[in-house]
């Protein structure tokens, strides 16, 4: 069993780590360095075929 905690999108689509005060983490999004929808993706699926569970954060 995995427990995911922490990810998620913020107020304003920018996808990081809720304990993260970074005002740049939603630069993965725009370079495409790090693809954030693809990893939701990822994530939302796993969750969906019950692989993981997912704490999101407030």
């Amino acid at each position: 069993q995995v427990n995911v905690f922490g990810f998620g999108a913020d107020s304003r689509g920018n996808w990081h780590h809720y304990w993260e005060n970074n005002r740049y983490a939603g630069e993965f999004r725009k370079t495409g360095v790090h693809d954030a929808d693809f990893e939701a993706r990822i994530i939302d699926m796993l969750a969906k075929s019950s692989k993981i569970e997912v704490f999101r954060g407030n």
